[in-house]
């Protein structure tokens, strides 16, 4: 099978295709990775975990340690045996990077790619693309939270609609907003305090602490109409207050109308899919992004991940 191209990424990637289902899975090999690579993730997840009880949400604190996976790069069997059961989600393994349609399918279905490979030992600290430490680290320690799980399937059904109606774009960060680059409002003994939840930033150590601690960092409330007009930035967003599935929105007769379908914590008005948010404060709706341009690059550094928008 050939190397995919879609609408989200014009950049090459690496990833072994030949042999690749039709909807581009593969076997994890657990067996093909080496002492260096389980000793490579055991050096980044021990990094990545000093950081975890500080800055890291209680339900990704929560799901990391029920995955118990310090020791080396994780068999996805073992971790579907815990996820299966808990929110009905499997992990399959991929090559790298695949169709946005099809990781739509595979989000709709409940099972979520996760890349195979791991990366090489001069990229520990950034890679351009994401790899088996970005997707399993990242990322299924929320599988097992019952909203994140429940809007991960309904964001997949979203997807294909999207792209019939050209509304990709649009529908892609409200992904970036928060299961890649999100924070979450959380009531603590100390008072209410900013954590992190998004796989983007808790999978990278300079991230997580940028992303709470640097005083550049422009955080705000998530408002969705802003998120779909403007570039990326990190969102703050403070619980969901439905959890209950809803059904597609009928298409937007303007761009200044919020456009979704079909997504946890969504609920229509005015024809129109609109996101609930608890105690964050309505904002104004910009047509440009609200904050300079240096901090683009610093708190969104990821701009080419095709999968994760």
């Amino acid at each position: 099978m050939k190397k995919p191209c879609t609408q989200t990424s014009t950049s090459g990637l690496r990833g072994e295709y030949e042999g690749a289902a039709a909807d581009y899975t593969v076997g994890q090999d657990w067996d093909a990775y080496t002492p260096e690579m389980h000793d490579r993730w055991r050096r980044l997840h021990a990094r990545q975990v000093g950081l975890v009880a500080r800055y890291a949400c209680a339900s990704f604190r929560d799901g990391l340690a029920r995955l118990d996976c310090a020791d080396g790069i994780p068999r996805f069997e073992d971790a579907n045996a815990i996820l299966g059961p808990a929110t009905g989600w499997q992990l399959v393994a991929v090559p790298g990077f695949i169709p946005d349609d099809v990781f739509f399918d595979h989000l709709a279905h409940r099972r979520f790619p996760v890349t195979r490979w791991i990366r090489d030992e001069h990229e520990l600290d950034y890679l351009v693309e994401p790899d088996v430490f970005h997707d399993f680290f990242g990322h299924v320690p929320m599988l097992l939270d019952p909203a994140i799980a429940d809007f991960l399937e309904l964001y997949g059904k979203a997807g294909a609609r999207a792209m019939e109606m050209g509304a990709l774009a649009m529908l892609a960060r409200i992904y970036w907003y928060t299961i890649e680059f999100g924070l979450v409002r959380e009531h603590t003994r100390e008072g209410d305090a900013l954590k992190v939840f998004g796989a983007g930033i808790i999978s990278s150590a300079s991230e997580t602490v940028y992303s709470i601690d640097d005083p550049d960092v422009l955080r705000l409330p998530f408002d969705p109409v802003r998120v779909m007009r403007t570039g990326g930035m990190m969102g703050e967003v403070v619980g969901m207050a439905a959890r209950r599935p809803i059904s597609c929105s009928k298409a937007c007769p303007s761009s200044s109308t919020i456009w979704s379908a079909s997504i946890s914590g969504l609920s229509t008005k005015n024809g129109a899919m609109r996101l609930h948010c608890r105690r964050v404060k309505a904002c104004p709706a910009n047509t440009q992004s609200p904050f300079p341009e240096h901090l683009h690059d610093r708190s969104f550094r990821k701009p080419h991940w095709p999968r994760r928008f």
